[in-house]
């Protein structure tokens, strides 16, 4: 049991201000399905591959049978600052998001006052929902508005996706 003293000095210095992010962990299993708006990804590889080989939102094998399969995203604020990456099924927060709320297995970023960037809704031990999502990566722009709608915009072109299931693919979408 903490003192009131240690109490009161880990008030004024909180550990997450400290570090500089706030972190928590996924536990998944297989088979791990990847919900994007209303869209099921299953077997999915990566949800967007460039031309360059660089890729946003992996999904990699377990590294053993009883291991879970090996999340990782990036999710980057209008400023194009990092708000919250998904490395290896952990998740980091930075300091520099207006807003970070977790409420039970919903994780939400606002960039300011109702301003939501990111909504995750954890669908243990076999899921993840993207609920909403309000990005650029590099030069696409990434959508999922509040109906489920995912839109992918590059160069003036457009790209929308819903009511879809994809199983088995290396990409779901593969750009220039």
């Amino acid at each position: 049991m903490w003192s009131k003293e240690r109490v009161l000095e880990a008030r004024l210095t909180p550990i997450t201000f400290v570090n500089g992010y706030a972190r928590d962990a996924f536990d998944f299993k297989d088979p791990f399905e990847l919900f994007v708006g209303d869209n099921c990804f299953t077997g999915v590889r990566c949800v967007v591959r460039k031309s360059t080989g660089e890729e946003w939102f992996s999904i990699e094998p377990p590294e053993a049978p009883d291991a879970p399969p090996r999340l990782n995203a990036k999710f980057f604020c209008p400023n194009g600052e990092l708000g919250l990456e998904i490395y290896q099924n952990e998740w980091k927060c930075t300091t520099g998001v207006w807003d970070l709320k977790v409420s039970g297995s919903i994780i939400e970023l606002r960039t300011a006052p109702r301003k939501v960037m990111l909504r995750l809704r954890a669908r243990p031990p076999h899921g993840l929902e993207l609920q909403y999502l309000n990005m650029v990566f590099r030069d696409t722009g990434i959508l999922i508005d509040e109906q489920g709608t995912v839109r992918l915009t590059m160069a003036g072109a457009h790209i929308q996706m819903k009511d879809t299931e994809v199983v088995c693919a290396d990409a779901v979408f593969n750009l220039p």
